[in-house]
C-alpha cells in the first residue's frame, strides 16, 4: 500500500494504524517521491492527498494508473469540491474522502 500525504502527522498516523493492521506500506509526502516509489514497487492500494507540495494528486493517480492499471485508489482531501471529486473518479479513484 502507498500513501502520499504532504501532513506528516496524518501520513504516520496513517502507516503505523495500517501496518498494526498487519499491511506493508509505504509513504511519501510528495509526487516526486510516491513516483519514485511506485517505479520500484507494485502497489495494490494508493490513498493519495489532492494538494501536495509538488503536484496534484489527481495527476499523480492518473500516473500511478498508467504504471499498474490494477491500483485501487482513494483520495483524501481538506478541500473538497464537486468538481474535483468529478476530476478524481474520472482518473479512477474508487473513493473521495474528507478529511475532518
Amino acid at each position: 500500500m502507498l500513501i502520499v500525504e504532504d501532513e506528516e502527522i496524518i501520513r504516520t498516523t496513517m502507516q503505523e494504524f495500517l501496518t498494526g493492521e498487519g499491511y506493508a506500506v509505504e509513504v511519501a509526502g510528495d509526487v516526486a517521491a510516491a513516483t519514485a516509489v511506485a517505479k520500484s514497487h507494485d502497489f495494490d492500494l494508493a490513498i493519495c492527498d489532492v494538494q501536495l507540495p509538488d503536484g496534484d494528486g489527481i495527476a499523480l493517480i492518473r500516473m500511478l494508473r498508467k504504471l499498474n492499471l490494477n491500483i485501487f485508489t482513494l483520495v483524501i482531501t481538506a478541500y473538497a469540491t464537486v468538481e474535483n471529486a468529478i476530476e478524481a473518479f474520472k482518473a479512477g479513484a474508487f473513493d473521495y474522502l474528507v478529511k475532518p
